[in-house]
């Protein structure tokens, strides 16, 4: 069985329009594999606005046509198995691409995808080397992003069987 794919895609915003960077799935770029994704399908929404008057009991809520869904935070874990040499080479790779600006991204197990993502934090886990004579290495780390837009669903286009690029609508 083959392991689920996450793809990231950076993506620029010049205040009216999208611009599509690069497109990248982690195990063929990084030998970095996606191991437990906490992203939600249904998001947290927005405080209502509220005002409480002195003299009154309760308060008065607004209450819009469409409520709004707040941005969250989500913490993606991640295995890289491979040559010890590469491990911190492959692994800061990946780490500079995520800090390079707004991402897009898409998770093959849970079919969630998101756009206007930023890179938060790295936390290393766990790191587990083979015997001395044999040069490979696992390891096991954490990685938070920040959703500033939790509603638009993104889907990845397929052409050939392969995956070209992230798309949405607005």
């Amino acid at each position: 069985m083959e392991p689920y794919k996450l793809y990231f895609q950076r993506i620029d915003y010049d205040g009216e329009s999208y611009s599509k960077g690069s497109l990248k799935e982690t195990l063929s770029e990084w030998g970095i594999a996606c191991s437990d994704s906490q992203d939600k399908p249904i998001n947290e929404m927005k405080s209502l606005t509220t005002l409480s008057w002195p003299g009154e009991d309760g308060s008065d809520v607004y209450v819009p046509e469409t409520p709004r869904a707040k941005e969250y935070e989500i913490q993606l874990s991640f295995v890289y198995c491979g040559e010890d040499e590469f491990r911190k080479q492959k692994i800061q790779s990946f780490i500079d691409f995520l800090k390079s600006g707004r991402l897009a991204y898409y998770d093959e197990f849970t079919e969630i995808g998101r756009k206007d993502v930023v890179y938060v934090s790295y936390a290393p886990d766990k790191l587990i080397r083979k015997s001395s004579d044999e040069n490979d290495s696992i390891s096991i780390f954490k990685m938070n992003f920040r959703v500033h837009d939790p509603t638009t669903d993104i889907t990845p286009v397929i052409v050939n069987n392969n995956v070209t690029e992230l798309t949405w609508i607005n």
